[in-house]
């Protein structure tokens, strides 16, 4: 239970019927944000779910590659952010000393430096970009990307840009082509919450999610809440509406939640075989 806060809530609401109330409480714990904070592994030798979240394209989107390597969860993700939001919201133009001794909520020119994330000077993001992205994971640094789980928002648009690339979009979960680069549209996207929730909570409780020297990341995911509903299941909301965004956080729940998909990989036995080529 201490491990999967989630069973707990559940145990006691359905099972016992005595509902749990007013249980607002993050995602992860600093101690388990500062345990994703490790060195990304060589993964090109890995599997790949990406994942985006195309919900506000006025403001951030958040695309991601997940890789599972022996329990961690392997996490490696980039954003898009339009100037105008993150000018009005987060003091971006504005020179260091114009913001010195005001709370800062996002330094989004760090990361901007750091790689992280990219800023557009357009008054929306063009799902161009996301293809565009997850087009030079595969082709240009060779990631083994088969499947992108994705929101259905704006999905009209995106879907000719991912097939003239040479990917299979479904709205159900079903495809037509017995194997080649998929991507599935959720058309309910929250309500993956409960079903992800156990799985992503396990994961942080016992250190297992990696997202390498990404402040940005855990910034995301920190600004998330998870509460508890009166039927015993698990939603996950933004802990402030503008200034606290869980963009990042939400593509990387899309592609936990396709995870088991995922060839687990033990790089002991896999250096094993390969001693014996040596």
């Amino acid at each position: 239970l201490q491990e999967d806060p989630s069973n707990r809530e559940e145990f006691l609401t359905k099972r016992m019927n005595l509902p749990v109330t007013s249980l607002e409480t993050s995602v992860a714990s600093t101690e388990e944000l500062l345990a994703t904070k490790r060195e990304m592994p060589y993964l090109l030798d890995h599997q790949a779910i990406g994942a985006v979240d195309l919900s506000q394209v006025r403001d951030f989107t958040a695309v991601g590659l997940l890789f599972k390597i022996e329990e961690d969860y392997v996490w490696l993700t980039h954003s898009y952010v339009t100037k105008s939001f993150v000018d009005k919201t987060y003091g971006y133009s504005k020179p260091k000393t114009a913001i010195n001794g005001k709370k800062q909520f996002a330094p989004i020119k760090k990361w901007e430096e750091q790689g992280l994330l990219t800023v557009v000077d357009t008054p929306t993001i063009n799902p161009r970009l996301v293809v565009e992205w997850f087009v030079k994971m595969r082709d240009g640094y060779g990631y083994n990307l088969q499947q992108i789980v994705m929101d259905n928002f704006r999905l009209d648009i995106i879907e000719p840009m991912f097939i003239e690339n040479g990917f299979e979009v479904s709205r159900n979960g079903k495809f037509e082509k017995p194997a080649g680069y998929r991507v599935e549209a959720l058309r309910n996207p929250t309500a993956i919450d409960s079903f992800t929730a156990p799985k992503i909570e396990t994961a942080f409780a016992n250190h297992h999610v990696v997202f390498g020297d990404n402040d940005m990341m855990r910034w995301y995911t920190n600004n998330v809440k998870r509460r508890l509903k009166p039927d015993g299941n698990v939603i996950y909301e933004k802990k402030e509406s503008v200034r606290r965004k869980t963009d990042g956080f939400k593509a990387f729940e899309y592609a936990m939640y396709q995870s088991n998909q995922l060839e687990t990989v033990d790089e002991s036995s896999a250096l094993d075989v390969l001693s014996d080529f040596w």
